[in-house]
């Protein structure tokens, strides 16, 4: 556990649709400068397409680039709600 650390950085993000929108996506990019790895990126993803009435296919990736940091993840899924949505 690191007791004081300083990091700064900056980034991008794009998005296409609404959240109520049958398809939409997110992505996001992040260069960090830091006194502990030196400097590492981030991205983020997710992506939702509405394939029925009630189910949505959904992905999520979240990536580290860091000598000193083991956490990524990817995720797929089918979400399926009970409240209908209609295909626009």
């Amino acid at each position: 556990m690191l007791d004081d650390r300083f990091y700064y950085g900056g980034g991008m993000a794009f998005k296409i649709g609404k959240e109520q929108d049958n398809f939409n996506m997110r992505v996001e990019a992040s260069y960090f400068e830091d006194d502990f790895s030196d400097n590492f990126k981030r991205f983020n993803g997710q992506f939702n397409y509405l394939l029925f009435d009630y189910t949505e296919l959904t992905a999520t990736l979240e990536l580290f680039i860091q000598s000193e940091y083991y956490s990524n993840a990817v995720q797929f899924g089918l979400k399926h709600s009970l409240k209908k949505r209609k295909k626009k």
